[in-house]
């Protein structure tokens, strides 16, 4: 038998039919109906070539039935339902008013019993908890709602959705398992516009606005502060000299002495006396801070033209154990971030030592090679990280230290990471548990350091590269709207625009330019430490060509 028009698209039935396929419509449905099991109301349409297997069915007004569909058990159906072509409903299931199911959904209201682990499944029966379906219900292709679900009214489950637990009325939800991306009731957020104009934008907002900022946190005694008020720091010194050279500047002449000064005369370290007064020194990177202060000291001087004075002592003399002990000493599995964050300073205590002209007579490449070894040996294959996620924070700091780490070595030197499409499958995990940073964890940090993970990645492999440009989009309209005008950005939602938080969130918006290929639309770019690109050193021995 074959189908018709009405069978496939019965919806046209009520206008379109003539009287003789009324008729049989008629005689059908009293068929279906003679032994009491099966009821339909006014204006129903039943395709005969549907699969019906009936315990009890009632169908309210105008409820349509396609061809290919299959229904059995026990299903109760309000008015002006539709059951599309290839649509499975299944055990006890009750319908509202006005839903409509696509073509290859299931609504499976029943589950075998497995309790029994010495008996085949088959022969331990079924359980049935049923599914409830609210008004005015849109249940997308492919969805698939199980046993025991309750949809609300007004909701929609999109295509594909796998359904396993409630879902409220108005929500929309989306995935498997199904999530809620939305509520029906708020207005959908506008289409963003596109990321070359939002860049062009802001770049255009910050080249106007950055020497007035600067400003803000400038001391009449030339220092600098974090924010508006507070004291002043050799950190905040560094990121204004930082933002100054993103656009090819430098917010005032005496920065370069002024830095060097900051260096211990005995281990080279850089000491930042507005905060740390005399503080001792502990080898090999000092104190946390000072480790820290490695890294935007150094950096800053390159803005500013300008190199170390002396070589960082400790870590120019330390050997092949030294570099193994203190990396297996430090805590990769309780702090992941601090962990890569001490990788990152020596890593660039070496850079610089060898960059400024205190490599100490060529032994760089070697102790190099012996981090990027050990570096190579302990990275994670199946996360492409260097620790396993965390109960309480799932994968945000192993994340981070991942940043932290490759920051200052492979992205560096210019060296691929051991497992690129690793490391992507787990960013992008991670930023999906986030909701893309929408909210949630919208710190600089948190964002710059994903989208630095899947730049660096996406130099070595193609894997999932429309994914992390969808991600990259995403981050620059939620970046760009962030801007506070004559103020700059905030480090997180809530605090005052700070000079961290806008030089960390302008590297962050400029690294997912990169992403897309849009760089050059920002007008600005990264100097000193969130620099895109290697340092030009040349590839140490024992790390893996890019």
């Amino acid at each position: 038998m074959l189908a018709t028009r009405f069978d496939l698209a019965p919806w046209h039935f009520e206008r379109e039919a003539d009287e003789a396929a009324r008729v049989a419509q008629q005689r059908l449905q009293a068929a279906l109906a003679a032994d009491g099991v099966m009821s339909f109301g006014e204006r129903c349409y039943v395709s005969p070539l549907a699969g019906l297997d009936p315990e009890r069915f009632s169908f309210g007004a105008a409820c349509l039935i396609s061809a290919w569909a299959i229904l059995a058990g026990e299903i109760t159906a309000g008015q002006f339902c539709t059951f599309n072509s290839h649509a499975v409903l299944r055990g006890r299931i009750r319908l509202g008013n006005a839903v409509r199911i696509a073509s290859h959904a299931s609504l499976i209201g029943f589950e075998h019993v497995a309790d029994d682990i010495a008996r085949p499944i088959f022969t331990q029966g079924i359980r049935r908890q049923g599914i409830d379906i609210g008004d005015d219900v849109w249940i997308g292709a492919g969805a698939q709602i199980l046993d025991g679900v309750q949809v609300g009214s007004h909701a929609i489950v999109g295509a594909g959705a796998v359904v396993t637990a409630d879902v409220p009325a108005y929500a929309v939800v989306v995935g498997n398992p199904a999530r809620v991306i939305r509520d029906r009731r708020q207005p959908r957020p506008a289409r963003p516009a596109r990321p070359g104009a939002v860049l062009r934008a802001l770049g255009a907002n910050v080249e106007r606005q950055w020497r007035s900022i600067l400003q803000a946190h400038r001391l009449p005694d030339g220092q600098f502060t974090d924010t508006p008020g507070d004291r002043p720091s050799l950190r905040a010194r560094c990121d204004a000299i930082e933002l100054a050279a993103m656009f090819g500047a430098s917010p005032a002449a005496d920065h370069a002495a002024t830095l060097l000064a900051t260096q211990d005369a005995g281990s080279g370290l850089p000491l930042d006396s507005s905060r740390d007064g005399a503080a001792a020194v502990t080898l090999p990177l000092g104190d946390f801070n000072t480790a820290y202060h490695v890294l935007c000291v150094g950096y800053a001087l390159e803005c500013v033209g300008a190199r170390y004075a002396r070589p960082f002592a400790a870590v120019a003399a330390m050997g092949a154990s030294d570099i193994t002990g203190w990396l297996e000493r430090l805590p990769w599995r309780e702090q992941p971030w601090n962990a890569g964050a001490w990788v990152d300073s020596l890593a660039s205590a070496m850079y610089f030592n060898a960059a400024h002209g205190h490599d100490g007579g060529g032994e760089r490449p070697l102790a190099c090679a012996v981090l990027f070894e050990w570096l190579n040996a302990h990275c994670l294959p199946h996360t492409g990280l260097w620790s396993g996620g965390q109960r309480a924070q799932g994968w945000l700091q192993p994340v981070n230290g991942f940043y932290r780490v490759t920051r200052g070595t492979y992205a560096q030197f210019g060296l691929r990471v051991p497992y690129p499409e690793s490391t992507i499958d787990t960013v992008l995990a991670h930023a999906r548990l986030f909701g893309d940073f929408a909210a949630r964890g919208a710190t600089a940090c948190n964002v710059l350091d994903a989208l630095h993970a899947l730049w660096l990645c996406g130099r070595a492999t193609t894997h999932r590269a429309d994914e992390a440009r969808r991600f990259a989009a995403t981050q620059i309209a939620l970046i760009s709207a962030r801007w506070q005008p004559d103020a700059g950005f905030a480090f997180a939602p809530g605090q005052v625009a700070s000079l961290r938080g806008t030089e960390m969130w302008l590297a962050a918006l400029y690294t997912a330019a990169a992403l897309l290929g849009a760089e050059d639309e920002a007008g600005y770019s990264p100097r000193g430490i969130h620099r895109l690109g290697a340092a030009g050193l040349g590839r140490p021995q024992g790390g893996m060509p890019a």
